[in-house]
């Protein structure tokens, strides 16, 4: 069982990106009680500092640990097993923003893409059970659909 707890460093970069992620939501409530639409206009420009801390900090900070660790993971749509270096690399400044995005959700909730193979602990408390998918076609991703026009 992999403890994403224990990483000290781990635990208050991400609690630092939830305070800012609460801060830009009051800052998002506030203007849509003033001017929905200017508010949902200006949603991007409002969680600039939570998205920047996202990207160069809690990223970086998942991408680091996770690399020491190089557990193995399971891929949804094939059910591959690979270790976290061959899914994701060695260099943090070569991911896409979309890999940066599927490393946070690998830590703060149970990843759609992803998934450890062994029972983690995640920073939040709660347990991702490890192994295969337990619906693995439901999402989607294998499904065939056929529409009638």
């Amino acid at each position: 069982m992999i403890d994403l707890t224990q990483y000290e460093e781990l635990t208050k970069v991400l609690k630092q990106a939830q305070k800012l992620e609460r801060e830009c939501e009051k800052k998002v409530n506030k203007e849509k009680r003033i001017d929905f639409d200017k508010a949902m206009q200006d949603y991007d420009k409002i969680y600039e500092p939570y998205t920047q801390y996202k990207y160069d900090v809690l990223a970086k900070e998942v991408f680091n640990t996770l690399n020491r660790l190089n557990p193995i993971l399971v891929e949804h749509r094939t059910g591959k097993r690979l270790t976290f270096v061959e899914i994701f690399g060695g260099d943090f400044n070569k991911l896409s923003k979309t890999m940066i995005n599927n490393l946070v959700m690998l830590i703060r909730e149970k990843s759609i893409v992803y998934k450890f193979e062994d029972d983690v602990k995640l920073l939040n408390g709660s347990f991702d059970h490890g192994g295969d998918y337990a619906w693995k076609n439901k999402i989607g991703f294998d499904q065939k659909v056929v529409f009638n026009v």
